[in-house]
This record gives structure tokens, sequence and C-alpha cells, in this order.
């Protein structure tokens, strides 16, 4: 397969503040329960097993989807893109359409893929791009470990 021809083009991107969500707005949502919380690592750092952060655990009320189940790879290929959005449909039916979901990961990478995955289904979502490394520095902010939110 040959590589299609690119013409270059300028790009200006526009901040949306409303697309990034802050620690504050995190720990609301935690204690309120006014946002979903999702926290898409891997189970071993949901649970506590690991970390990517100075804590264990993840985000107290945080539900969990590993955000690699959003993708398709195909490793012979050296290909990797979204899962249909049929797929993604299904995989995310679960989570309450009118309610805001703030995803967050250790530092907000992976959590962009679930970003444009729930984006892309129409959820409100933005990113705690502080993530579990902010979170987890601070150890006035409530944490848990094992499966339960």
């Amino acid at each position: 397969m040959t590589a299609p021809k690119v013409k270059p083009q300028s790009f200006v991107a526009v901040l949306q503040p409303k697309r990034l969500a802050t620690q504050l707005q995190t720990l609301r949502a935690s204690s309120t329960r006014a946002s979903l919380i999702l926290d898409v690592r891997s189970t071993q750092e949901y649970i506590g097993e690991q970390s990517g952060g100075f804590r264990k655990g993840h985000i107290e009320n945080a539900l969990h989807k590993d955000y690699t189940n959003s993708l398709e790879v195909n490793d012979s290929a050296g290909t990797c893109q979204m899962q249909s959005l049929q797929e993604l449909k299904s995989q995310f039916e679960t989570l309450p359409k009118g309610k805001p979901v703030i995803a967050y990961c250790n530092t907000g990478t992976h959590a962009s893929v679930t970003y444009l995955a729930l984006r892309a289904i129409g959820h409100d979502v933005s990113v705690y791009d502080g993530g579990w490394v902010e979170w987890s520095k601070n150890p006035q902010l409530p944490i848990r470990t094992g499966a339960d939110p």
C-alpha cells in the first residue's frame, strides 16, 4: 500500500476550556457525582496493583473502562484504529447518556483516546489531563483500591 499524498496546510488550535477538567472539578464530581468519572488506565492500575503515580488505586467513585478496548490493533499489519461506532456504542452502553463524563488516565494521553470515542458516540466528555499523576501526589485527595468505584 502506498501512502497518500498530503498537501501541507496551516492549522490553528483553539483551546476549549470545557473539554479540560481541573483537579477541583474532578474532586467535585467525585463527591457530588454530578459528572461520571471514568478511569481508562489498565485494570491493574485501577485496582491498585500497579501505579504510574505516587499512590496506588483510583479516584473515588470512578468507573473503569480500559482505553485499549476502544482500539482495534493489527500487530501483523502494524496498524491501530478506533473500533467501529457500533462497537463503541456497545462498549459504552452502560454509561448514562445525559451525564457529563470526565475521563482520566495517568497524564491525559490515553484519556484522549476515550475522549474521541465518547464524543464520536454522542457523550459530553472532558479530560482531566493532570490525571492520576497529579491526583496521587496530594494525600488529601480521596482514593480507593479494589474493583469497586
